[in-house]
């Protein structure tokens, strides 16, 4: 049975999708969470028409992503704090915090789960931290952690 997909199914395909599956997948698991329609001919040229539009859509938004990218690689984020002579942070730099001096420095909005941040930063120097502005597009930003003179 042919079904076009209205949501994005695991290991199956993405909205707007054609796909072939069997009936009692589409009965029992598909159709009741709304995930899929059975493909008609009209319903088939929608969804054709609708996979157009998004693909225009995506590559418009994968180069606004790409001047982000361009813009969020030529800052240099620095922040100071307090440290031991060691150079370890008295606390810690979390992605939160990065978000935040982005977007007051350069007025970018980012979410926190946008910067692949591993840990907390906790010590002195400098660092890049990935940001994933959407799917496929990343950036470097470069961190520089400084120790305040007391």
């Amino acid at each position: 049975m042919q079904v076009i997909l209205t949501k994005n199914v695991p290991k199956l395909g993405k909205r707007g999708e054609l796909k072939r599956v069997k009936d009692g997948y589409f009965r029992n698991f598909l159709y009741p969470k709304a995930m899929a329609v059975v493909a008609t001919p009209g319903g088939i040229r929608v969804a054709e028409g609708r996979m157009k539009k998004m693909v225009i859509e995506h590559e418009e938004m994968k180069k606004k992503a790409m001047e982000v990218k361009t813009r969020l690689e030529g800052l240099v984020i620095t922040f100071e704090k307090k440290a031991s002579k060691k150079g370890k942070l008295f606390g810690s730099i979390s992605a939160q915090n990065i978000v935040d001096e982005i977007k007051k420095q350069d007025g970018i909005e980012l979410t926190e789960a946008q910067v692949l941040l591993k840990d907390h930063l906790k010590d002195v120097g400098k660092v890049n931290v990935a940001v994933r502005i959407v799917e496929g597009v990343d950036a470097d930003v470069k961190i520089e952690v400084k120790a305040t003179q007391e």
